[in-house]
């Protein structure tokens, strides 16, 4: 597991651009980025997308604007150069190639291409100036952060339930938000794991420690919304890694070959729905105790 995470992660990491948020904030409860996710889920043009976004900083726009110019500041034509010598390789070794794996490459290189070129780092280095108090999920990002360092107990629930309030899948995926929750327990920290409803899953459990690890990753996304996985996905696909049709089947075949069985990953798919029920019912003990 430890491997092919490594590989993803350097993958999109050599092929990215970050914004760090840099003051601190505070988030108001209630606060909606709802609008701006279907609009995110839809658009067609990103850059019309991400100019239209950042001027709506109450809902979340600069976020957003945010994560869309770190998606389109990568080099495609780079990306596209390894996606074509894969579809070449797949296709001398089948004789053809499914049609949603050329959507999958396809799909943010399209989305994207109404950028000039720079513009996305443009745009990114813009927002760094941009107070993080302006924007609602940036503050519960950095609310959050800042009480898992802290260790606070009830800061951190606190923070949690501001995050939940939003109730943003983006918000959670687009930097593994939930990883700083599960891991900001004390006994998960000593053990390298996660704590999730009432259970420390240690790094040293093995499957366990896998599958309490796909249950959060797919568990804060949602089923019929975009999360960071999709775009996460995208990418691997035209780089030419190991492509899946969707974001449940990759972390699937992910469990499969480390290890995990068909009967061990219906317990992943059972932690995954306490997670969403979790959610919904913002129950935060279920994630900090």
């Amino acid at each position: 597991m430890k491997l092919a995470q490594f590989l993803i992660a350097a993958a999109l990491s050599l092929l990215s651009v970050t914004v760090n948020a840099q003051s601190s904030a505070s988030v108001s409860n209630g606060a909606s980025s709802q609008r701006l996710l279907r609009e995110y889920a839809t658009a067609d043009n990103f850059r019309a997308f991400a100019l239209q976004a950042k001027a709506r900083p109450g809902e979340g726009g600069i976020f957003y604007a945010n994560y869309v110019a770190n998606l389109c500041g990568r080099e495609y034509s780079v990306i596209a150069q390894r996606g074509n010598a894969a579809i070449a390789k797949h296709i001398d070794a089948t004789g053809t190639i499914p049609s949603w794996q050329l959507a999958k490459i396809e799909y943010l290189p399209r989305r994207c291409s109404g950028f000039l070129a720079g513009e996305a780092h443009a745009l990114v280095n813009e927002l760094k100036r941009v107070s993080v108090t302006s924007d609602p999920l940036l503050a519960a990002e950095k609310d959050l952060r800042t009480a898992a360092r802290s260790g606070g107990r009830d800061q951190i629930r606190s923070a949690m339930a501001r995050a939940m309030e939003i109730d943003d899948p983006l918000l959670w995926t687009s930097q593994r938000l939930w990883d700083v929750v599960a891991q900001s327990d004390t006994e998960a920290k000593k053990s390298l794991g996660f704590y999730l409803g009432g259970v420390v899953y240690s790094e040293k459990d093995g499957l366990k420690h896998l599958e309490a690890y796909t249950a959060l990753e797919l568990g804060f996304c949602k089923p019929d919304l975009p999360c960071a996985l999709d775009d996460e996905l995208s990418i691997i696909c035209a780089i030419g890694g190991a492509c899946a049709q969707d974001r449940d089947a990759k972390a699937k075949s992910l469990y499969l070959d480390n290890g995990g069985s068909e009967e061990g990953w219906k317990k992943v798919l059972t932690l995954v729905a306490q997670v969403r029920t979790a959610l919904a019912t913002r129950n935060v003990a279920f994630f900090v105790r």
